[in-house]
């Protein structure tokens, strides 16, 4: 903000930071914030230009893995965004990649070919827990058991089952 003050005379919303997912800016690599009404009237106005008295920041970073994280899933992000208007994910291939991903990692036993319940839910508790403080992922509920299920939820939305 204090730099689109300094170029431009009033600060304003960046496209960029406006994709889901984006918590970070990438130029700067510091926390974006979200705007919050203060009072109910306050949600009707039409047009808001960001400034430090009417933005919430996300959580500080609290270390260099978490910045590095909160970076990662922000170049994600925009680089989905970037994708042409035409891209669609295929699902059976999307759901073949996870699960690829998960076996990669070990979190498939090898011969049963069932999910490492245990090591899958601390793994994404971890990651979970580096997001924390952005309002985008303040749905993925904390905890090893909550994490287990997400995974479990995502793999099913990717392989639909037959009618």
């Amino acid at each position: 903000m204090g730099l689109d003050q300094a170029r431009f005379g009033v600060a304003y919303w960046h496209l960029q930071h406006q994709i889901p997912g984006v918590s970070q800016c990438l130029e700067h690599g510091i926390p974006l914030g979200t705007w919050r009404p203060r009072r109910p009237e306050d949600s009707k106005l039409q047009w808001l230009l960001p400034s430090p008295r009417t933005i919430d920041f996300c959580e500080a970073v609290k270390s260099t893995w978490q910045e590095q994280v909160r970076l990662e899933v922000s170049r994600v992000a925009l680089a989905v965004a970037a994708l042409a208007p035409s891209v669609h994910f295929d699902m059976n291939r999307l759901g073949c990649a996870y699960a690829a991903g998960l076996r990669t990692r070990g979190f498939v036993h090898a011969k049963s070919n069932l999910l490492r319940r245990t090591e899958v839910g601390m793994s994404f508790s971890f990651y979970r827990a580096q997001l924390a403080g952005c309002a985008e992922f303040s749905a993925l509920e904390p905890g090893d058991t909550a994490a287990v299920s997400h995974v479990i939820r995502v793999l099913r939305a990717a392989r639909p089952l037959h009618p």
